[in-house]
Parts: structure tokens; sequence; C-alpha cells
């Protein structure tokens, strides 16, 4: 009779479900990746134990897992959920999107220069594409920086006629890495 008057309390007890599993998850996982996905497969569990944990995500370490579980809450019509900040962050990318794409043109208008930049090879032997990839993508980002040159041309790339017009050069940049 002992034994089932120990074994009583376990009967008793609710093993954890899988929500609960889940909610472990997106309060203790150290992987930002994993606790944002657990948010947002919570969010679609429309339990009370799952609201209360994503208004704890609210004050998780990675603005990734926030923004997803404040979005959550909002769907569920929680009030009192931080979305201004998301907002205004979204705003302000596409704001810096457009200024960035305002002084492109600027600068193309200015531009003596125009360079149309073939994919670098490497035939060295050491590092294979990758290598070539971060030669190309260090060629690209300096010459981006040089006043006078431009390497984007809105449409297609310019013909002589069109560079002619604009008075510009234009030059083709395409090569191999052979010696490393």
């Amino acid at each position: 009779m002992l034994v089932v008057l120990l074994g009583a309390p376990l009967a008793w007890a609710r093993p954890p479900d899988r929500i609960d599993r889940l909610i472990a998850l997106l309060e203790t996982n150290r992987s930002h990746k994993i606790r944002m996905q657990v948010a947002a497969h919570l969010s679609r569990l429309k339990e009370e134990r799952v609201t209360q944990a994503l208004r704890r995500a609210l004050s998780d370490e990675d603005a990734g897992v926030r923004r997803v579980a404040a979005a959550s809450l909002q769907e569920r019509g929680v009030k009192a959920v931080p979305l201004p900040p998301t907002r205004r962050a979204a705003h302000a990318a596409q704001a810096r999107e457009r200024e960035k794409q305002r002084l492109q043109r600027e600068r193309e208008a200015l531009a003596r220069v125009y360079i149309s930049m073939g994919t670098l090879a490497n035939s060295s032997g050491a590092g294979g594409k990758p290598l070539a990839r971060i030669f190309e993508a260090a060629l690209r980002r300096e010459l981006g920086t040089v006043r006078g040159v431009t390497l984007t041309w809105e449409g297609a790339p310019p013909t002589a006629e069109e560079l002619a017009r604009r008075k510009m050069a234009g030059f083709v940049l395409d090569g191999a890495i052979t010696t490393l």
C-alpha cells in the first residue's frame, strides 16, 4: 500500500505537454534563431499561457525575438505592445534606402567614368571561387568610393553614344587572379 501512496502524486501531476516544451525553449534556448522560430510557432496557438510567454519574450535580449513576440501579441489583440519602435525602425530603413538611391543617382549624374565590371576569376590555385568573390567585392567597394566613377547604370548598360552624350569615358574591367 505504501507504493501506491507514493505513486499517487505522480499520477496527479500534469506531464509537460508540447506547449510547455515550446515555452521552455522560448525562454531558455541559447540560439536567438530557435527562440524566434518558437515564438512564431507559438503565435498560432491561442492559449493564455502562450500569451503570457509571448509577453515575457518582449524583454528577450534579441530584437528579432522581441519583434516576433510583439507582432504575435498584436495579432491576438493584446494592448500595450511596443510596436511603434519597430515601425519607426522600418520607416527609418526605408528612408535610408531612398537616400542611398538618391545619392547613387547624383553620383551617376556627376560621374565622368563608367566601369562595367565582369566576374573575376581565380586561376591561382588558392582560395577558389570564394576568394575571387572576396576580391571582386573589395574592388567594387573601393571603386564605388572613387569620386567621378560609377559602376551602375540605370537600365541596360550604356552604349558608346550614351556615354559620349554624357561626356563620360567607359571601361570594361575583367580579369583573373593568377598568382597569390
